[in-house]
């Protein structure tokens, strides 16, 4: 991606963003801002057959916290403690998790 690009989705966390405190398995705590989608309805791909739901997901810039959250690592929004269940989407600049 390009370096202007960056900058907006950056700038866009910024403004828009939810503070947040991200805890790695191993390491010091990060702040940063998220996207946090409170029970999106969430409709599994693929051919399998799947049960569709409401998940809650969190989308951060990756550059944050220096790599791809893991599951089991957490993200703390307010008082709520949200742990990583699964990566879902990641385009090199940002990363979506499913959290509980």
């Amino acid at each position: 991606m390009s370096e202007p690009f960056d900058s907006m989705v950056a700038d866009v966390f910024a403004t828009l963003g939810t503070a947040a405190v991200f805890t790695p398995a191993a390491g010091s705590e990060v702040s940063l801002n998220v996207s946090l989608e409170v029970e999106h309805f969430a409709d599994p791909g693929g051919y399998q057959a799947q049960v569709a739901g409401t998940v809650t997901e969190i989308e951060y810039l990756i550059a944050d916290i220096g790599r791809v959250a893991v599951i089991g690592e957490t993200f703390t929004v307010g008082s709520t403690v949200y742990t990583v269940q699964q990566e879902i989407e990641n385009d090199g600049l940002t990363s979506k998790v499913i959290v509980r």
